[in-house]
């Protein structure tokens, strides 16, 4: 099962994100992702598998900008078996118009 929104749908113009077609009420849950496709990057010890080319002190030691970068770049180099979020990691823009 996938994540479920479904009163959100995705916009590209001006920025890529997300946008309300039906009226949210307060304290109303907007979107529903299963734990098994949430990419954990902030829990320190939760470091993915080996094969990211990091020991877990390395991963300790980066922010959570560094954690995302390691396993973005070990998916683009086809070192990392975190097939579950290859999907994810294949939509993501290759470029940003807006950023140089």
């Amino acid at each position: 099962i996938g994540a479920s929104a479904p009163k959100l749908r995705v916009r590209e113009s001006p920025v890529r994100g997300l946008e309300a077609v039906q009226k949210l009420s307060k304290g109303e849950v907007a979107i529903r992702v299963p734990r098994s496709l949430v990419l954990e990057i902030t829990d320190l010890d939760a470091k993915p598998k080996d094969d990211l080319l990091l020991s877990a002190l390395q991963w300790r030691e980066l922010d959570w900008e560094g954690r995302l970068a390691a396993t973005l770049l070990a998916v683009q180099k086809n070192t990392a078996s975190i097939s579950e979020h290859k999907k994810w990691f294949d939509s993501l823009p290759e470029s940003y118009d807006e950023i140089p």
